[in-house]
């Protein structure tokens, strides 16, 4: 599928570059010269096609419409490997939790940056539960300054943005 959508947009691109190149070699070639005065028109068109196209193309990535990521993803995708890391090590110490997220660090976790929020640079905030907490309690947050939004990893190992 995603060749197909390769192609079509080469296509796309292609042909109206094709055009253009031939629209705008007409000033330098008779013979092209005379093709146009046949069919002036449909190669105005397909000159102006070709500017529309380009412009579509390229004009959102110098303007700024690209969005980038949100560094908030960065941090949901961290809490969801400790989540996931905080279950194993439930799973072998009989429901218990750890006490610090750095025991998780040699055996559980392969980076200690995982721990660390890649907005605020400071490890996260954890409150460790429970054995007979329910799986909505908050485990670990990071509360980032206002433009981004917190995340927060629930007992149950579900990740949410707020």
């Amino acid at each position: 599928m995603p060749i197909i959508v390769i192609i079509v947009f080469l296509i796309l691109l292609i042909i109206p570059i094709v055009v253009l190149v031939r629209f705008i070699g007409c000033i330098f070639s008779s013979e092209l010269r005379k093709r146009v005065k046949k069919h002036p028109i449909i190669h105005a068109i397909w000159a102006i096609i070709t500017i529309l196209l380009i412009a579509g193309i390229y004009v959102p990535f110098f303007v700024g419409g690209v969005k980038p990521v949100p560094r908030c993803i960065l941090c949901a995708n961290n809490l969801k490997q400790i989540g996931q890391a905080c279950a194993s090590y439930s799973e072998e110490n009989n429901g218990k939790w750890p006490n610090r997220l750095s025991e998780l660090v040699p055996t559980y976790l392969n980076d200690e940056k995982i721990i660390k929020c890649p907005i605020i640079k400071k490890q996260y905030n954890y409150v460790q539960p429970n054995s007979s907490s329910s799986s909505n309690t908050v485990v670990i947050y990071c509360e980032h300054p206002k433009p981004t939004n917190s995340v927060v990893l629930y007992k149950g190992g579900y990740v949410r943005i707020r």
